[in-house]
């Protein structure tokens, strides 16, 4: 935008409408630059919370497309979403996202979360379901929690669990 030089980014940001102003630059162009720029806006932002909490770049691309302009909302309410909706990305990552959030290793997300970690590291060496007396004692060592946290997160994941049809 050689009209503008080194404001071109304040006007599309403060006086859209001034776009117009180039040669060449209708409505729908003007529209299409000005939204452009908001959707690179909010990806920068986006990437710059990501990087700041431990999340490089080809993480922070993932993290957007599942979850646009909402990402900054959803890791902060639940960061342990990212390892439920998006590959590559495991209870561990997700984990050190949450402490670098302030999320404390006792904090009922973290273990309701944790619960489905000790679980898939049970599948991981083969079993496909796991009793509570053995499920409670490997995530106490996964998480590093008291047990009876880990009950309490486990009776609120079942009283959650949709009852079977029928």
């Amino acid at each position: 935008m050689r009209g503008f030089g080194e404001a071109v980014f304040d006007i599309i940001e403060g006086a859209p409408q001034r776009l117009r102003e180039v040669g060449g630059i209708g409505e729908v162009r003007a529209k299409r630059i000005v939204d452009a720029w908001a959707e690179q806006k909010v990806i920068r932002e986006i990437t710059v919370f990501l990087h700041s909490h431990g999340v490089g770049t080809a993480r922070a691309v993932r993290v957007f497309k599942t979850y646009g302009a909402d990402a900054i909302q959803v890791m902060s309410e639940n960061p342990y979403r990212l390892a439920r909706d998006i590959r590559g990305i495991g209870f561990k990552t997700a984990d050190a996202i949450a402490a670098r959030l302030g999320i404390e290793k006792t904090a009922m997300i973290r273990v309701r979360a944790g619960i489905g970690f000790a679980l898939s590291e049970a599948m991981d060496d083969g079993h496909c379901g796991w009793p509570v007396a053995e499920l409670i004692p490997l995530a106490e060592r996964l998480l590093e929690v008291p047990a009876a946290l880990i009950r309490t997160a486990l009776d609120l994941e079942l009283a959650d669990w949709p009852a079977p049809a029928g």
